[in-house]
């Protein structure tokens, strides 16, 4: 059986995603029906599990039963919860044009605090009609998806164990690098929170404006599919 992340596989998903997106510098332009935000989001609705981590190694209900940070069934578990103590302090910076939620600072069509009120607004028309005619309340929804990013892109950086970069695997290493990521060794030392602030500044999707660590979510999905797993997964 192959190698599970082959760095040349990856390499060559990574050019063939990047050149996949028109690039498009008018922030009005990511609306909820722009491709790149429908594939965004089905991206990461898609990893909203319990555990990611198990999720790369086997299909079903398993991976609903616990929680990323309560993981005993896979050997790089401990090495996560670095990576989950890190995002706990995370803070994307912001700045600039495009619209942004304003607790997480991700853009405005990719927070579930606008996803949520889109959905409801669809069913129900709006909140106020919701009440009226439903008794239906909207809830308070919290910035979950940042959530799953954040456990998605630690389980990227831990499964099947460290490489020799950085203290990181494989996959999570092989798109660092080609995120331009070059402090290894500060990685390997310091642990996560060396590269926390690299990941909280802003970076580009096909001109969409956004945190860096999106970018990197968005590459670790679109590169973590069954091709360059070469392993039953969830997936």
């Amino acid at each position: 059986m192959r190698r599970p992340f082959q760095p040349e596989l990856i390499r060559a998903k990574i050019t063939k995603v990047l050149n996949s997106v028109p690039f498009d510098n008018d922030q009005g332009a990511y609306t909820a029906r722009n491709p790149l935000i429908c594939r965004i989001r089905s991206l990461i609705s898609t990893r909203t599990v319990g555990c990611a981590l198990c999720a790369f190694y086997q299909p079903g209900p398993n991976v609903d039963t616990h929680k990323l940070k309560r993981c005993s069934h896979r050997d790089e578990a401990g090495e996560a919860r670095p990576w989950l103590e890190m995002f706990r302090h995370y803070q994307a910076q912001g700045g600039g044009p495009g619209a942004r939620c304003s607790h997480c600072r991700f853009p405005l069509m990719l927070c579930w605090r606008t996803v949520y009120r889109e959905e409801m607004d669809l069913q129900y028309g709006s909140e106020k009609e919701a009440r009226e005619k439903d008794n239906v309340w909207y809830k308070e929804v919290q910035c979950n998806w940042v959530k799953t990013i954040h456990r998605f892109v630690t389980s990227c950086m831990v499964v099947h164990g460290s490489a020799k970069n950085g203290g990181v695997s494989r996959l999570g290493g092989t798109v660092l690098d080609v995120m331009g990521w070059q402090d290894w060794r500060g990685l390997e030392e310091n642990g996560p929170e060396h590269i926390q602030p690299w990941l909280e500044e802003t970076g580009e999707i096909g001109g969409l404006r956004c945190p860096r660590l999106l970018v990197l979510f968005w590459l670790l999905a679109e590169c973590s599919s069954l091709d360059e797993r070469g392993a039953d997964s969830s997936w």
